[in-house]
Order: structure tokens, then sequence, then C-alpha cells
């Protein structure tokens, strides 16, 4: 059967298919919206699946790819929402992007050891993946990678990655383990974000202090951070909503603490502000309940609106209240 007789006998029923061709290739947007294609068997001719090839073939539950397959290009099992069985041939080296966006049925995937990249939002939307084994050769993890995997717990990240994107495990709702390579040398503050069900996370050795608590889900913040980075200025939001921070030791000549840089640390009791601080920004330290300051700099020359917003405590001592008001009117405010 030709090709273009696949075709047409896959707009007349549903239908399990072996691509047949003399091509060593699958053209982009060949099968591209067939809704009643249920199996596919590629067979041991074709290198390249072109991108496109099987979007949006909703009804389509189970793939067979010839290990001669040597790239599968962007988006070709996108919106493949039933597609529960595919195996990733062994000649591959790099998953495309978009390659398995949204296919909310896949359950279990095993990446074979010649894959050295994923691309970006490869497995984004794949809210039903709660396996996935990735090869001890992989070397980049792009972003979005695994975005919205909210059926994913737990994932192990071979030594060999030197690299994780934005977002890669962004909104994996689910994810309580993840194993991080101890020559990571590059990740990014949003990599994490929504994974809320994370129970431990260990900072691998080139990752540097700063970029870690920019990192780190607020709910695995530390008891106890000494901030000796090698910085002058707290950044923007750097340990928003710490909840567990009690107590912080600045040993770096700081001059500004940025806007919300301790915003919502409920439970922080201490800190040391250094003398050589100067500039306190807005919401600097809103909501930290339990904070009280011993002792304020005599360089400070400017504190924001809401520095102290919600800090009961340093509002009821009426000398450092008083003082704060007169660099802000709207420093409790």
């Amino acid at each position: 059967m030709s090709i273009f007789e696949d075709i047409r006998e896959l707009q007349r029923k549903k239908s399990k298919i072996k691509i047949s061709t003399r091509k060593t290739y699958i053209e982009r947007n060949q099968y591209k919206g067939y809704d009643n294609i249920i199996e596919v068997e590629i067979p041991n001719n074709i290198i390249t699946i072109d991108e496109y090839a099987f979007t949006n073939c909703r009804s389509l539950k189970k793939v067979i790819i010839a290990d001669s397959v040597k790239k599968i290009g962007g988006c070709v099992f996108g919106e493949c929402w039933n597609l529960k069985e595919i195996n990733i041939p062994k000649s591959l080296a790099m998953i495309d992007a978009s390659t398995f966006i949204n296919c909310r049925s896949l359950e279990r995937i095993i990446v074979p050891d010649s894959v050295i990249k994923i691309g970006s939002r490869a497995f984004e939307g794949c809210s039903n993946l709660k396996e996935i084994v990735l090869p001890k050769g992989l070397k980049e993890i792009e972003w979005e990678t695994f975005k919205d995997c909210t059926s994913l717990e737990r994932i192990v990240i071979p030594d060999s990655v030197i690299k994780i994107g934005s977002s890669a495990f962004e909104g994996c709702s689910n994810l309580k383990e993840i194993v991080l390579p101890k020559e990571l040398k590059e990740i990014p503050p949003s990599a994490f974000k929504g994974c809320s069900s994370l129970k431990e996370l260990h900072k691998p050795k080139n990752i540097s202090d700063l970029i870690w608590f920019k990192l780190i889900p607020p709910h695995l913040s530390p008891k106890k951070i000494k901030i000796d980075f090698g910085i002058d200025s707290i950044p923007n939001g750097l340990f928003d909503s710490f909840v567990n921070l009690q107590q912080v030791t600045i040993l770096d000549p700081i001059t500004k603490i940025g806007n919300g840089a301790f915003k919502g640390c409920s439970n922080l009791l201490e800190i040391n502000l250094p003398e050589t601080l100067e500039v306190i920004e807005d919401n600097a330290f809103k909501d930290c309940t339990l904070l009280e300051i011993k002792n304020f700099p005599r360089k400070v020359r400017a504190v924001g609106n809401g520095a102290f917003a919600g800090c009961s405590r340093i509002k009821g001592n009426p000398s450092l209240a008083v003082l704060l008001g007169g660099y802000n009117g709207n420093v409790f405010d």
C-alpha cells in the first residue's frame, strides 16, 4: 500500500497503520489532525520524522518507532491526548521542542542512552506522566521541559546534566523528590516554581548560595541564613515568604536591602543590620510580624513605603517607631 493509499484509508475508518514508503522520512504535517489513527508502526527504513507529522491525532494510543529513526522533529506528537504507549528510538540524540506537549495520557517514558538533550516544552502538560527515566549521558534540559507535569512525583537527574532551563519543572505540584546532579552549573530561579510538594532539595556544589536562595521554594527555606555572598545589596524579593527563616546574619558590607527582600518572613526573629546600610526599599520587611531590631545603623538615609508594614513588634517599640517614622511617614503602611 502506498503512503497515499494509507491516507485515503485513514480518512474512512479508525485505523492501525504501518507506514509503507520507500522514502526515509515522514513529511511535515503529513498525518496532522487525523483523529481516526489509533496505532502507528514506523518501519526501519525511516530516518526522520519531520515537524508536526502526527500533531493533533487525538485518537492515537500507541506508537512503535524503529531504532533507525535518528531525528524526531518539533511537536511531532503534540496534542495527541490519548497517546499512552510509545518507545523512543535508541538512535535519537535529542528530543526536540514540544515533541510530546500535552500528551495527557502518557504515564511512563524511558529516554534512551543516546539522548543528550531534551528540548523546550518537550513534555509540558503531560499531566498523567508519573515516571520518566533519564539517561546517564544527558547534558541539558531546556526551558519548560516538564512544566505542568502534575502527576510526576519523583525524578532523578543524572550527574551528566550541567544545565537546566527556566521553568523546567514549574507547576509540577505533586513532585515530592528531585535528585539534582552534583556537577550542575546552570539553573534559573524559576526552575521549581510552584513545586509545592517538594520535601527536600540539596544544593549542588557549583551553584552559588545567592542563586540557590533565588531557586528554592519558600516552604523549604532554612531556619538560619548567613549572607556572605560577596554582594553589596540584597536583591528584590530574595527571601520573599521564607516562612521557616528565623535568623539572618549579614556578613557582607550591604548598603541596600531591596524591595520585598524579606517580605512575608513571618517567623523571622532576628537580623543584624550592618553599619554600612544606607537604603531600605519598599516592603523590605513587610509582614515580618515577629521581627525585632536591636541596633539601627546610623548611615541609613532612606526607608521606603511599607518597609516595616505589619511588623507589630517594631511598631510597638516606641523609640524605633519614632526613628523610622522620621524617615518616611508611610513606613508602617
